[in-house]
């Protein structure tokens, strides 16, 4: 951590947390864990090792110019240590049983020095926000995403999709950490689909059971076969012409209005979701994916995006028929189903 940030914590705190690293030292590994944060967020960019000066948080490519080790510590420290501390503290004393009472006596000594420090993570907490000129750290982290899906998309045409698995997210954080070319970003998102004889694409539209979803079953299982087969022209074609109905369909079930386009849907969404702050940065994402490139009007602009819905559908664009632009589709009516799934809309 730098000392101008630690210039700005009192003293009293700095004490507190002195003798956090010993603690971290007698433990074997945590996983990484937000609390409330939904899982496909933060999570994908947060890295903690076993001590307390490799505890960071950093979205490729950016800098906010705050220091990241405090926030990833203390979010990390609070909602994961204790719940992990108790099961190496059950793991220590069964291993003691027939082997070495020293492992038992350091995994309790660690276990009572963390509680020790649980009201420095508390005061931290507190601190936290102040000190980097933000209302919550809620803030903080929605202003993270908002600039890491922002990164993705600009760069990539690519996006934060909800509910994949933590491995996925960690991986793609990796990935973008050393600059990757557009080639090398395709291949990571179709080789995670495609492995296994496409068993996590698989898995993902198994998981499509909303009414919007299960009406269009039968459209969607071909459309999964033609991916499989290489046609992506068919899976692409298909897919965007879901995305217009099935966004169109619901925006009008919650906000009825006339000559309403899948644009105008997402826009309509996003006014009307009052679900989780962090949830609503990546709704605010994906309509904003939706606005500036899928369904961009390409008549009022030389703009090309890599997906467009115009140049597709009326075939002015006959190059849109890659694995990679199929899997796009899949992972924004995936995104779609997560958030119409769900209860939290104000209704008109």
């Amino acid at each position: 951590m730098n000392d101008e940030f630690f210039a700005n914590i009192d003293s009293e705190t700095l004490k507190a947390i002195s003798g956090v690293s010993s603690v971290f030292a007698e433990m074997s590994s945590f996983s990484t864990c937000l609390g409330e944060v939904p899982n496909w967020g933060i999570n994908a960019l947060v890295g903690i090792d076993t001590s307390v000066g490799s505890a960071w948080v950093n979205p490729p490519s950016i800098d906010f110019g705050y220091s990241p080790t405090l926030i990833g510590l203390v979010e990390w420290g609070y909602d994961t240590t204790l719940s992990s501390v108790a099961g190496l503290f059950t793991s220590g004393f069964e291993k003691s049983l027939g082997s070495n009472l020293s492992i038992f006596a350091n995994i309790f000594s660690a276990h009572n020095a963390l509680q020790n420090v649980t009201g420095a993570f508390d005061v931290l907490r507190n601190q936290i926000p102040s000190i980097l000129g933000v209302e919550n750290l809620d803030e903080l982290i929605s202003h993270t995403i908002s600039a890491e899906g922002g990164y993705l998309i600009r760069m990539y045409e690519w996006f934060l999709v909800p509910s994949l698995p933590q491995e996925f997210e960690d991986s793609l954080a990796l990935l973008l950490d050393q600059n990757p070319s557009q080639a090398q970003i395709d291949e990571f998102y179709c080789n995670w689909f495609r492995e296994n004889n496409f068993q996590r694409l698989c898995e993902l539209i198994d998981g499509w059971n909303n009414p919007y979803f299960t009406r269009r079953k039968q459209a969607i299982q071909q459309v999964v076969e033609a991916h499989k087969m290489g046609w992506y022209d068919l899976s692409v074609h298909r897919m965007l012409s879901m995305i217009d109905a099935i966004s169109f369909g619901f925006a009008n079930s919650i906000s009825p209005k006339q000559e309403l386009s899948a644009w105008g849907a997402f826009q309509r969404l996003e006014e009307r979701y009052i679900g989780h702050k962090l949830d609503f940065v990546l709704l605010r994402l994906t309509s904003y994916l939706i606005q500036e490139y899928v369904f961009l009007n390409t008549r009022r602009t030389p703009r090309r995006p890599i997906l467009n819905r115009h140049l597709v559908l009326h075939e002015e664009d006959l190059n849109y028929g890659t694995e990679a632009n199929s899997i796009r589709c899949f992972l924004l009516l995936h995104t779609l189903h997560y958030f119409i799934s769900q209860s939290h809309w104000l209704v008109n």
